[in-house]
């Protein structure tokens, strides 16, 4: 994954808020909502784990 910037990380828990309400267990994981759900929360946690590393 490309270098995530701050921007970016603010922009997906905006949009992980969101989605949070909208995305159940009952959603087919083809479902375009629960891909961007994935795609964000990839983002999130590539982001998290380069600038707040849990040692």
């Amino acid at each position: 994954m490309e270098n995530i910037t701050h921007q970016t990380y603010v922009n997906s828990n905006i949009r992980l808020n969101e989605l949070i309400d909208i995305v159940t267990d009952e959603i087919e994981s083809n479902d375009p909502i629960a891909i961007e759900f994935l795609e964000i929360t990839s983002i999130i946690k590539t982001y998290e784990k380069i600038h707040f590393p849990v040692f």
